[in-house]
């Protein structure tokens, strides 16, 4: 009875991770689909766009010039705020505010970690996937003198 409860047990711990893995590849697709750039052009940005991407950039080189741990509540606080103005102020068309919404969900999903997080190590991911957002925010926004950080 007790190897019978072992293999369902694994049975469906086997099962709960292929919906997760599947789940997780759909979202990827899905990403995928989202990020699109204008006939093979970056898309055009407006004011509020560029003002709050370019807020949120040099934050995040603020907080990398900085000892690790200082910078990390402002520039989460940054992303916070700018992303809230950029939502309610920026007027882009469907397909290139779709594309913005990626770029802004992985910013929002990651600002609050930078704090959040319970080690070092997890919030120092966070910081590098939010600097790895804004670099390849550059390859879809036509943001003028837009520059990866390094």
């Amino acid at each position: 009875m007790r190897v019978l409860l072992i293999i369902v047990y694994l049975l469906l711990t086997m099962v709960a991770n292929a919906a997760d893995l599947f789940a997780e590849s759909h979202q990827h697709e899905h990403q995928a689909e989202i990020l699109s750039l204008d006939h093979g052009k970056k898309w055009a940005v407006d004011a509020p766009l560029r003002q709050g991407m370019g807020n949120i950039r040099a934050s995040a080189i603020r907080t990398l010039a900085l000892p690790r741990e200082e910078g990390l509540p402002q520039l989460a606080k940054t992303i916070a705020e700018e992303s809230d103005r950029i939502i309610r102020e920026c007027r882009l068309p469907s397909a290139a505010d779709a594309t913005l919404h990626t770029f802004l969900a992985k910013l929002l999903e990651h600002g609050p970690k930078l704090v959040a997080a319970s080690s070092t190590d997890e919030r120092n991911q966070s910081l590098m996937v939010i600097v790895e957002v804004l670099n390849h925010y550059g390859h879809y926004f036509d943001h003028p003198d837009w520059q990866d950080i390094r």
